[in-house]
């Protein structure tokens, strides 16, 4: 075609398009004229719609034009549709200008010619519909490579003449709509809302069997229902072949212009085709789109990319399934709509639905099915078709599944018939991953090793640092891992950057790799990678590290490795896992982690190598931490046989480790003889002043400073001398080197830290001045780590010898330059922050202490290094204390509760740790007049103890025991006294079997408290037969464990100091029963050998002198009591100075001890004016030394001294714990009882009433306790001569104690007789006989002849028959009470002296003595 030709059609073209926009711009102005496009007639808005795709079709007209592409023919043929187009948009233009009103016309002009418009409505309708018809000719003649534009003209109005609107809407989509589809609600809508919101195209993306072709045949459905008028069309997008074969039969059933026409490009004709909105709207699925070679890239000239002849229309909509993420967004043009596996609600749902009736599957079996299964719907689905087709049961099916994986590999691997899915793609699980898997190692090989790499690993969490190879580019890694993940192969968690993998998916991959005989090369892979990241250290940095490469650890140690280096690297790793387990206190793994290191050794080292005896040591050790102890001392005891020919060090080191074995089980001196051996192995093989002996000593020395895990003894004195000799060959031998000075320092360290507990706080803070002047010299954060625990341990002397105001001074400038030298989560930083905490506890700066506590508590979550359960649980037990000492109660529970759920329920002496906290906390509860929530943690604390350890364990007869007694204080006495027979039973049987615990003086203490119970109720006969079986089962278990008599230094030892404890526990309880001889002889037995105890730790010493104190008061040796008393005090003022607390509690033992009373006032006075500047007036330690201050004032007989204190102690109470606190009531009647004295009676009764008043409220009108204070009130109103008011409330008391504790309880009968008593002052001698004879014949039944309240009872009978004449009688009584009351009450007891009063007055009394 000639250039004027070209010219003269491209004219047309750019006279059309003029003609475009012109009428374009009429449209716009129109819509605005009428307030919307909906208020312009129908005909005008269609033709408004299909001016821009005229203009589109024009341009790419002129494209093809000008390329050369026409023919003269063609172009004559061309220039007539063209003109036509001309003469229809002219015409239309005209119409368009003719209904338009003027910008500033009137409302009624406006009127008018919308009138007008719609007369013109019908003319506009064939214009479109000619433009239409020409739109379609030129866009079929460009997409035909033959036909001339006039055969297509024809064509074009041949179909135009049927009658296109009574074509019916097309649904070609050959799959069935599921009967009983399940879940998928989230992914449909979003389908939904993005079509909704104008998307074309949405793709949903998801792993091969997910589910999501399924997905969008139920969309198909559900859009057809939706969109009645809409084409919907299946297209499977995973090949250029089956896509024409898709488009070909859309044409066909369309009867698209064009397609009987010789070499038609149908792709392109459909795609135009839809792409023209007058054809009406449509929905495609594009069915498994994943290969982004063919969708991306032309495969051949003839083969265009298939992302080009997609439909371009916003009538439209397809919906694109893929496995490839990355593709799926490239195609929408958005982000991919995820499709993840089913929940689990929705699996078994879709497993029920597809089984038949005939199967019986239940509940449990389709969870267990499921789970196997990874919540796959393919996966679901062929195991009920396999179920269907083949005759087995579920239960069968089950066992094959759960054999072993290479059965469920098998049963994976064989597709069953699925009707939602196309026949061309594989229908087994496994064949479908293996497409993708071999489509993306051809396309990206690295990718296709990274995802080996992955199956032999933990397929949960795997860093990517372990699949990059040596030196690998970052690019080049993550663009092989993208590749992974948009397949959704792997999955990635951004925010830990790991990822995972379906763990079908892991087995779909290992079942590849066992077929293609590469599993065990991918394997030895997964191991050296794994050792590779092993750490070299135990910084927080590297554990966190390793850490996250655990679970690979746990998955690559169980493969089997033939080849040696593999072997060696396995050795490598079970070492580190020991070493790790160790350290994080799991010593049930670290002992599994040694055996198997053992055994590889053997296998690769031989015997008798020195690295089995260091593996040896370390699964001792590990055995003895686990509980195992008779296990350890075998591996140990191996170990040093095994020893004998090997290198000193290793001596040395199996030395050590044995020795601190033996100290565990309180061997101390098979202990010390082996520490012994390890120094004289040191100086024998080194040199006696080398510095291999000295390093030797420092960690020997260390080792003795390390209590056991029963009684804490410290080796501090021999721990001292091998520290000094180290100093002295350190300063011999290093001279003047920085690191000679350096290794001084650190000697000098460990000295100052065993003086420092040893409690030679003094020395040691000299000598940590020393060593703070040294590291403060040095630079770099080793020498500023040296300084901070310099001044921690300083800190720790100054809070212990009492100087809190400098000990706060250090302990601020210790977080100061910590925060300055440390990162926040390092474990030096948590411990200064807990020593400090512990100094602002004694100064009660609970908030500070709080903020610090939080920060370590929050590391245990950020910080590996410090999230290990002895490090977290340490962190929380400290906050659980601290807000049990502030109140804060519920807070306290609350973190106790998460203790338990998350760390330690599984470590038995940390649960141990948590259940100690639990009873302070009821205790502290209880304290505070929380009964009811007392009770609650009390019954909690059984149910943890039982469920943990058992019915019969220590910690259960504990739990049990502490319940009883807190609903024993409750007046709960029905369940309290079960409770106590139960524990009681309970610890017989322990004790009978010789159990290491309880302890006999525990089990004692508990026979004591229900002893207490017992004659509470005034049950003394059973009372007294509980003591008497008590002391016959514990006298024979203590005769039987009978041994010779200690050394003087094994005295206080763990075994024979219990034994002591039990002697003297049990002496108690006879001198209770009245067997004076054999309770005096076992004290003195006890006294005797704890005076011959010789002890070189002096707190061990201190608490010796104060259990001889206890003794010295059960014989009544009140001179020796005083004596010992002055030597404590002495010996701790020396020690700690006179003002440090455990000096304090001697003075005040001292003081109880003292027969002066003007010096006992002064040492109260003392501890008080050191408590009340230390700690304050409200501190608990403050307030019992004002009541012990005012006691001592009372017996002095100074009452308003006494009553100053006593009112400060109240207010303190108020302010502290509140009005309602038992502390408060009990600090009100103590007053009382001083205003009393002081004949302040209305002082006095004000208070007994605010008392009563309190505890009805919070207790009860009914609670012993609140009876108790009315009784007491009622003796009140008795002894000041208000009879009728105490008779009324004596009274109310009987009527309260016999309805609810009945007629016989001890509480009913002083009652009984209290009215009596008042009847007696009222005059009212018969009704007072009654009473009185009737509470002496329940105390004579119920309590016994021989006992107090019998001998008072008689008293108060024989007063009344005096009083009311019946003299003879009266003297009777007395006569017969006298003898009871000096031995039972003693002689110079008010009860024996009243009665002997009596009779002398009856005596000198003439009438008496002439009756008589």
């Amino acid at each position: 075609m000639s250039g004027a030709e070209v010219l003269a059609v491209v004219g047309i073209i750019a006279n059309i398009t003029a003609l475009v926009d012109f009428g374009v711009e009429v449209c716009n102005r129109a819509t605005a004229f009428n307030d919307g496009a909906s208020n312009i007639p129908k005909a005008f808005r269609s033709t408004a719609e299909v001016l821009p795709l005229v203009k589109a079709t024009l341009q790419q007209t002129e494209k093809r034009i000008r390329e050369g592409d026409l023919d003269i023919e063609s172009c004559q043929g061309l220039t007539k549709v063209l003109h036509s187009c001309l003469e229809a948009l002219a015409e239309l233009n005209n119409i368009f200008q003719s209904v338009l009103p003027k910008q500033d016309a009137s409302k009624l002009t406006k009127f008018r010619k919308a009138i007008s418009s719609i007369r013109q409505d019908k003319k506009v309708e064939v214009l479109e519909k000619a433009l239409r018809g020409h739109i379609d000719v030129l866009t079929f003649y460009f997409s035909s490579q033959t036909l001339s534009i006039t055969q297509i003209s024809q064509a074009v109005n041949s179909s135009s003449e049927r009658d296109n609107s009574q074509r019916k809407p097309l649904f070609l989509v050959r799959y069935p709509k599921e009967k009983d589809f399940v879940g998928r609600e989230d992914v449909m809508l979003e389908i939904s809302q993005r079509f909704e919101q104008n998307v074309p195209r949405v793709a949903i993306c998801g792993i091969g069997g997910v589910g999501k072709s399924r997905i969008a045949i139920e969309y198909s459905y559900q859009y057809k229902d939706q969109h009645p008028t809409s084409h919907i069309f299946w297209v499977y997008g995973g090949s250029h072949s089956r896509m024409a074969e898709a488009y070909h039969e859309i044409a066909r059933e369309l009867r698209i212009p064009g397609l009987d026409q010789p070499n038609v490009d149908v792709l392109t004709l459909v795609s135009d085709w839809l792409s023209e909105k007058s054809n009406g709207p449509f929905l495609m699925i594009l069915d498994n789109a994943d290969d982004a070679e063919i969708w991306e890239k032309s495969g051949s000239p003839s083969e265009k990319p298939l992302i080009n002849i997609l439909p371009r229309a916003d009538h439209g909509s397809v919906l694109i399934t893929t496995r490839n993420s990355q593709l799926g967004r490239t195609i929408s043009k958005h982000k991919s709509v995820e499709v993840n596996i089913l929940n689990p609600e929705d699996s078994v749902t879709l497993l029920q639905s597809k089984i038949s009736e005939g199967d019986e599957l239940t509940e449990a079996h389709s969870k267990e099915i499921i789970e196997i299964l990874g919540c796959l719907p393919l996966a679901i689905t062929q195991a009920a078709a396999y179920l269907g087709q083949i005759e087995t049961s579920v239960a069968e099916y089950l066992e094959l599944l759960r054999s072993s994986k290479a059965d469920e590999a098998d049963l994976l691997v064989h597709g069953r018939y699925d009707d939602s899915r196309d026949p061309d793609i594989p229908n087994a699980v496994f064949h479908t991953w293996k497409v993708s898997f071999e489509q993306i190692s051809r396309q990206s090989p690295r990718a296709g090793a990274i995802l080996s790499t992955m199956a032999l690993l933990d397929r949960q969490a795997v860093p990517l640092g372990l699949l990059r190879e040596e030196e690998e580019d970052e690019l080049d890694i993550r663009e092989a891992v993208q590749k992974l993940k948009s397949f959704s192969l792997i999955t990635e968690q951004v925010k830990n950057k790991v990822f995972g993998m379906h763990r079908l998916v892991q087995l779909s991959i290992q079942w590849h790799l066992k077929s293609q005989r590469s599993l065990e090369s991918w394997q030895e892979k997964a191991l050296a990678c794994v050792v590779s990241y092993l750490p070299d250290c135990y910084d927080d940095e590297t554990l966190e590290y390793y850490n996250l490469y655990l679970p690979h650890a746990y998955l690559v140690r169980n493969y089997k490795f033939t080849n040696k280096e593999c072997q060696c690297q396995l050795i490598e790793l079970v070492s580190f896992l020991g070493s790790y387990h160790s350290t994080h206190d799991n010593y049930k793994s670290a002992v599994q982690d040694y055996r198997q290191m053992i055994e590889l050794q053997k296998s690769a080292l031989g015997e008798e190598h020195e690295n089995i005896v260091k593996a040896m040591l370390d699964l001792g050790d590990a055995l003895a931490q686990d509980g195992d102890g008779d296990k350890a001392d075998q591996i140990f005891d191996q170990a040093l046989i095994l020893s004998e020919h090997m290198s000193a060090d290793i001596k040395i080191t199996v030395f050590t480790k044995c020795a601190e074995n033996l100290a565990d089980h309180n061997n101390f001196e098979e202990s010390h003889s082996l520490y012994q051996q390890a120094v004289q192995t040191a100086t024998d093989h080194y040199g006696h002043k080398s510095l291999r002996a000295a390093q030797t000593m420092i960690n020997v020395s260390r080792r003795y400073t390390c209590g056991n895990r029963y009684d804490r003894r410290y080796e501090y004195q021999e721990a001292e001398k091998l520290q000094r000799q180290a100093i002295a060959i350190s300063k011999a031998l290093d001279g003047d080197s920085d690191e000679g000075r350096w290794r001084l320092h650190e000697y000098m360290s460990a000295l100052a830290e065993t003086l420092n507990e040893a409690g030679s706080y003094f020395e040691a803070l000299e000598l940590e001045e020393t060593i703070m002047s040294f590291y403060h010299t040095c630079q770099g954060p080793t020498a500023r780590k040296a300084d901070l625990a310099s001044r921690a341990r300083a800190l720790d002397s100054l809070r212990k010898t009492g100087q809190l105001e400098k000990a706060e001074g250090y302990g601020r400038d210790i977080l100061r330059l910590a925060g300055d030298t440390l990162e926040h989560d390092d474990t030096l930083f948590c411990e200064l922050r807990e020593r400090v905490a512990r100094c602002f506890d004694d100064l009660e700066l609970y908030d500070e202490a709080e903020i610090l506590r939080e920060a370590n508590i929050e590391t245990s979550y950020t910080s590996v290094l410090n999230a290990s359960p002895f490090l977290s649980s340490m962190y929380k037990r400290q906050m659980i204390i601290l807000k049990i000492r502030t109140g804060r109660y519920e807070e306290a529970h609350d973190l106790l509760k998460q203790l338990l759920e998350k760390e330690i329920v599984q470590v038995p002496r940390f649960l141990m740790i948590a259940i100690e906290l639990l009873k302070d906390l009821a205790r502290e509860m209880g304290n505070n007049g929380r009964m009811d929530d007392a009770e609650a943690i009390y019954r909690e604390i059984l149910v943890l103890a039982a469920n943990a350890f058992g019915a019969e364990h220590h910690e259960t007869f504990n739990a049990v025991s502490a319940l009883a007694k807190h609903l024993q204080s409750q007046g709960k006495v029905t369940e309290a006294e079960t409770l106590y027979c139960k524990s009681i039973e309970l610890g017989k049987v322990l004790v009978l079997s010789h159990s290491e615990l309880p302890c006999k003086f525990h089990y004692m203490s508990v026979v004591t408290e229900y002893k207490e119970l017992l004659k509470e109720e005034g049950r003394y006969m059973e009372a007294k037969a509980l003591l008497e079986e008590t002391v016959a089962v514990i006298s024979n278990i203590l005769d039987d464990e009978l041994t010779a008599t200690p050394r003087p230094s094994e005295i206080l030892g763990y075994a024979h100091k219990t034994r002591l404890l039990d002697i003297e526990t049990l002496g108690g309880i006879l001198f209770d029963l009245q067997e004076t001889e054999k309770a005096e002889s076992l004290c003195m037995e006890a006294l005797q050998l704890r005076q011959r105890a010789v002890t070189d730790s002096v707190e061990e010493r201190l608490t010796n002198m104060l259990y001889m104190v206890r003794l010295h008061v059960l014989l009544g040796k009140e001179e020796e009591r005083e004596k010992l008393s002055r030597d404590m005090v002495e010996i701790n003022a020396e020690k700690l100075g006179r003002h440090h607390e455990d000096t304090l509690a001697d003075l005040r033992v001292l003081a109880f001890s003292c027969s002066n009373e003007g010096e006992r006032e002064a040492l109260f006075r003392e501890v008080l004016d050191v408590r009340l500047k230390k700690l304050g007036p409200h501190h608990q330690d403050t307030i019992q030394a004002k009541a012990d201050l005012a006691k001592s004032y009372g017996h002095q007989d100074k009452f308003e001294e006494a009553e100053i204190l006593l009112r400060e102690i109240l207010d303190a109470r108020i302010k502290t714990v509140g009005t309602q606190h038992p502390s408060t009531a009990t600090a009100m009647l103590k007053l009382a009882y001083t205003l009393d004295d002081q004949k302040k009676l209305d002082g006095a009764e004000k208070l007994y009433r605010e008392v009563v008043k309190m505890r009805t409220e919070v207790l009860g009108p009914t609670h012993h306790l609140t009876l108790g204070t009315i009784y007491d009130l009622g003796w009140f109103l008795h002894d000041h001569d208000r009879f009728e008011e105490a008779i009324k409330l004596h009274r109310e008391v009987l009527s309260a104690t016999a309805e609810v504790m009945g007629l016989d309880h001890r509480r009913t009968i002083l009652a009984m007789r209290a009215v009596g008593r008042d009847l007696t002052e009222l005059r009212q001698y018969e009704e007072a006989e009654s009473y009185l004879r009737q509470a002496l014949a329940k105390c004579k039944d119920i309590l016994g002849h021989e006992c107090e309240e019998t001998v008072r009872t008689m008293r108060a009978l024989g007063e009344m028959l005096l009083d009311s004449n019946n003299v003879c009688e009266g003297r009777e009584v007395l006569t017969e009470a006298l003898p009871l009351a000096l031995k039972v009450c003693g002689s110079r007891d008010n009860t024996t002296l009243g009665i002997q009063e009596l009779l002398k007055e009856g005596d000198s009394d003439p009438a008496t003595s002439s009756d008589a």
